[in-house]
């Protein structure tokens, strides 16, 4: 029997893979099918804000509508009794504005003695400050509880299009906002996705505990190596 290309066990699944790493993906699979969704739902939900009336739960224009019924299918025809516990470890949160470009949000100076350093402009101050506020009301897990997590964050910054800038230049500003909101070390921030889609401008967050689609806990950024096409519990050597 060959092996699983993941972690070398006896691969009892088409040949390639074994049960656990073939479980582990559809689940990885299916949050990816729940973050597309959940993209969805926040776009049409700002749309609604800015342009309709009324709750958008109720709304009966057609893009609302579709936006709930992606709404239904996600949360298994229970409409919006969605359990604590069912996202206990996930966190998504729609920032409606987009974070200025580096070089508005920092600035260099040199002081006294010709030293030069990178400071916080007022603009980019304001949008974190925002932003983090955003961030803190959509939380609803308790204070540290994504703190010493290595987490897997994706980011996808919406605009009207999608060449009129580059995403490396508005990623730290919001990452570091996501990041102090929820109070986490940005450098346990990976994998980290980003992308860029045309839609109402801001920033679709999601945030994962990586134990939660790898059925295993992950308390720290090197609890396992990847080597040789499979996973080492020791670091190779150099």
């Amino acid at each position: 029997m060959s092996e699983c290309i993941c972690c070398g066990e006896d691969a009892t699944i088409e040949g390639v893979f074994c049960q656990t790493c073939y479980d582990r993906l559809v689940d990885a699979y299916d949050a990816s099918q729940r973050e597309i969704g959940r993209e969805i739902i926040a776009e049409r939900r700002a749309v609604h804000e800015a342009e309709h009336e009324g709750s958008f739960e109720t709304c009966q224009h057609p893009d609302c509508v579709e936006a709930q019924e992606i709404r239904e299918v996600m949360l298994g025809g229970q409409g919006v009794a969605m359990t604590k516990s069912e996202g206990a470890k996930e966190f998504t949160v729609f920032i409606p504005t987009l974070p200025p470009t580096t070089n508005h949000a920092y600035t260099i100076a040199v002081n006294k003695r010709g030293k030069a350093y990178t400071y916080m402009t007022a603009e980019g101050k304001a949008w974190k400050a925002g932003a983090q506020l955003k961030v803190q009301a959509a939380n609803d897990q308790p204070e540290g509880f994504w703190k010493g997590k290595r987490l897997y964050v994706t980011l996808i910054f919406f605009d009207k299009s999608t060449l009129t800038y580059d995403v490396d230049d508005r990623v730290k500003l919001a990452l570091d906002a996501v990041a102090d909101g929820l109070g986490f070390d940005d450098r346990y921030a990976y994998p980290l996705l980003l992308d860029k889609r045309v839609g109402t401008p801001g920033v679709s967050v999601l945030v994962l505990d990586l134990g939660q689609i790898l059925g295993e806990p992950l308390s720290s950024p090197d609890h396992r190596y990847f080597v040789g096409g499979r996973w080492e519990d020791e670091a190779p050597e150099m």
